[in-house]
């Protein structure tokens, strides 16, 4: 039988006599316990879904603030944050707020797909306008208006790709020699 070890990372205190968290050794999660029933289970990472909403949970329950922070790695402004975004009445206010604080509302994974496909489309035949043209078309599309800068990352990702398949795509030649030389031979 495997032996599973686990690493208590908030223990009980005299607030809180049941709940604990624990990280496991084999996996790494974090393991929350109510007595010895454990409660669930979440991935180790801070920007996890998951994990924003277990930390909000904690606070909501009352446990020490300083100990979470502690624990957690997170200012007490920013849990306060997510157990506020747990409380909210609709679903999508509450996965909103849980997100991360630096990335673009209005860049949802539809539109970011939307952008990567076009990406692949547009570059390679026109690597100087493809963004305002990309950016008008999730307009038409989606109705919404995105700044280059809400983009640039999913292109830079695109173009990171592209330059690991290699070829004239990564550079967005799409052929522009083959041009050049016969607009050279037309003069």
């Amino acid at each position: 039988m495997n032996e599973v070890v686990l690493q208590s990372i908030l223990g009980t205190d005299k607030r809180n006599p049941f709940l604990e968290v624990c990280r496991r050794q084999d996996t790494g999660k974090l393991e929350i316990y109510y007595g010895a029933q454990r409660l669930e289970t979440v991935v180790n990472d801070k920007n996890h879904i998951s994990y924003r909403a277990c930390v909000g949970r904690l606070y909501n329950a009352g446990l020490n603030r300083e100990a979470l922070s502690k624990v957690f790695g997170v200012d007490r402004k920013t849990m306060q944050r997510w157990g506020k975004a747990l409380l909210m009445p609709d679903a999508e206010s509450s996965i909103q707020a849980l997100r991360s604080r630096y990335e673009p509302r209005k860049l949802t994974v539809e539109i970011r797909r939307f952008a990567e496909l076009r990406f692949e489309a547009i570059y390679p035949n026109n690597s100087y306008g493809y963004s305002s043209r990309i950016r008008h078309e999730i307009f038409e599309t989606f109705g919404v208006r995105l700044c280059p800068e809400s983009l640039r990352p999913v292109f830079a990702g695109c173009k990171r790709r592209m330059a690991a398949l290699g070829g004239d795509a990564a550079r967005g030649d799409g052929g522009s020699e083959s041009g050049d030389a016969e607009q050279e031979s037309e003069r």
